[in-house]
């Protein structure tokens, strides 16, 4: 199981890789900082999650996360992005002290806004300082784990999950619930076509997404590092310095 540890270390790497975007052409003395050019991007990611509500207690479980988005900048301050993430959910079941995880897979349209470059009056082509906000499906699959736990202890697990995916057996298959979500990410440029940048969510699922009945919603804190390749935008030959 992936712990803290793990993930502040996947944190780090990511972080110590940005030093480069330092030596990055500086924006306010090239024509980039003339004309504004959309492009778009893909990116890769890959970090933790860990779930709270419905019983659970953030950092009781933690689980990796990857993910793929693809986007693109329609201005300096605003974008947008499809970005899947999933694998695989760690719960915890406080009653029997014991775990079960499942798979899922979230996609989401996600609204990006530079908060640096809506605030600055300078633009800045090595740095950006994103707010996050999507909305999208949830889709939960493979909880045969707790079918195991529900038969192994029986009457010894007192949280409520009896009908969360269906009754014990064959019918709990998979679930789908909404998924809403915010987040902040940092994004720094370390070539003309390469970005790299941590990012930070707190997401809301239905309640049924962790299999545990609670009449309330589900919340996962997710946290990634990623690299993301630009296509579009300025061209290498308009970026010569003023």
């Amino acid at each position: 199981m992936l712990n803290l540890r793990t993930i502040i270390t996947t944190i780090a790497v990511a972080l110590t890789m940005t030093v480069s975007a330092q030596d990055a052409n500086t924006c306010e003395k090239t024509e980039c900082a003339k004309n504004f050019k959309p492009y778009y991007y893909v990116s890769a990611q890959a970090g933790g999650a860990s779930g709270f509500g419905g019983g659970n207690v953030l950092c009781d479980a933690v689980s990796p996360q990857y993910g793929v988005s693809v986007g693109a900048m329609f201005t300096r301050v605003v974008g947008a992005r499809l970005n899947v993430t999933g694998y695989s959910m760690n719960n915890y079941l406080k009653s029997v002290d014991d775990y079960y995880k499942f798979n899922y897979i979230n996609p989401n349209i996600d609204i990006m806004v530079n908060l640096y470059q809506l605030m600055s009056k300078k633009p800045n082509c090595n740095f950006g300082f994103y707010f996050i906000a999507g909305v999208g499906l949830n889709y939960a699959w493979n909880n045969k784990q707790l079918n195991k736990l529900q038969e192994f202890y029986g009457d010894y697990i007192t949280e409520d999950v009896g009908n969360a995916w269906g009754t014990l057996g064959s019918k709990r298959k998979s679930v789908f619930t909404h998924s809403v979500r915010v987040g902040l990410a940092l994004d720094f440029k370390v070539s003309r076509k390469f970005n790299v940048g941590i990012e930070g969510t707190l997401n809301n699922y239905g309640d049924r997404f962790n299999a545990i009945n609670s009449s309330s919603s589900d919340w996962v804190v997710a946290g990634a590092g990623y690299v993301a390749y630009r296509f579009g935008g300025c061209k290498k030959g308009d970026c010569k310095k003023k």
